[in-house]
């Protein structure tokens, strides 16, 4: 169920009235003239809010977009599903102008891999290149803390230069991957790149609990010797892999979600039509086409439906 659409104008959006927002789900439509130039949905909306009109100064595309629109309508929505409908309604009836413009695609990075190319690992923001593509990820931050924290547990590459080898290999701390694009490369070469192609799959591209049962043992010695501090710097890997792994399983399946109960009908990921309580309503979906090195990768404009249908659907079948 939602509520009514509430409206405001931009000059309006003092933060007296941000701060009477609700921190729940909403659509959030920013019009100009009465016509819809963009839509979002969010879990947050006091917060989202906040958050734009902060960054208003910075020269982005939601400053742009500030600038451009004259209204910002919103309505409180009761879950995720919910939010997700009234989205996807407004983006097949109203057909925001700015929609794909100004989607904020800088928000959203991939992860990738390719073990026959220096540095081996980074963060993208495309997938354009011949890498093998993971994501995408809501947090360039939090990707670039797990995969700092995967490179000093198992030794594999986190190359922060231009150049080879650095200083991580003469302290130790990576086994220098590197050394086998050298020219002058032993014979072993293609084994050795051989052996990171497949560390890095089952480091990346592959949801286990190795790694997180290791920290979870390392934890319960430091507590067990009460030393707190040292167990809280282990609490913090935990939660770092074990939201990795999740998202990980999410990817996986996201683009293979087939779906339809009494409410909603799912294909390939992507909410296909809803039932408004007399008929079935269909809604707009985006034809893709996918590379083979992007099999774990999604569009950045659909990872948020997926996630909201994922956890949907997972729900119900726990229940």
């Amino acid at each position: 169920m939602m509520t009514r659409m509430e409206r405001i104008n931009i000059s309006n959006l003092t933060d007296s009235y941000l701060a009477g927002l609700p921190r729940d789900w909403a659509i959030v439509i920013f019009r100009s003239e009465g016509l819809a130039q963009y839509a979002l949905i969010t879990g947050d909306l006091r917060q989202r809010l906040k958050s734009i009109l902060s960054r208003d100064t910075d020269g982005n595309a939601y400053s742009e977009l500030l600038t451009l629109c004259d209204e910002i309508c919103w309505e409180r929505c009761e879950s995720s599903l919910e939010a997700l409908i009234a989205f996807k309604i407004v983006i097949t009836q109203e057909k925001p102008i700015q929609q794909q413009a100004l989607f904020a695609q800088r928000d959203y990075v991939y992860l990738a891999l390719n073990a026959q190319t220096f540095p081996f690992i980074k963060i993208a923001d495309y997938t354009i290149e011949n890498w093998n593509y993971v994501g995408p990820f809501r947090s360039r931050f939090v990707l670039a803390d797990f995969i700092d924290s995967v490179s000093r547990i198992l030794m594999l590459p986190n190359c922060e230069t231009g150049t080879f080898p650095c200083e991580k290999f003469d302290l130790g701390t990576c086994r220098g991957w590197c050394l086998n694009l050298a020219p002058e490369a032993e014979s072993d070469t293609a084994r050795d790149i051989a052996k990171l192609e497949k560390l890095l799959f089952e480091s990346y591209m592959t949801p286990t609990d190795t790694i997180i049962n290791m920290l979870k043992t390392e934890h319960d010695k430091y507590f067990d010797d009460l030393e707190f501090e040292k167990a809280e710097l282990f609490s913090d890997a935990i939660k770092l892999h074990e939201f990795y792994k999740d998202w990980l399983e999410f990817l996986i399946e996201a683009r293979r979600i087939d779906y339809r109960d009494d409410r909603i009908n799912v294909q390939s990921g992507q909410l296909k039509a809803y039932h408004d309580g007399k008929d079935w309503i269909d809604l707009h979906c985006q034809e893709l086409a996918f590379n083979p090195n992007e099999f774990l990768a999604l569009d950045k404009s659909l990872a948020d439906e997926a996630r909201i249908l994922y956890n949907y659907i997972k729900y119900k079948e726990v229940r």
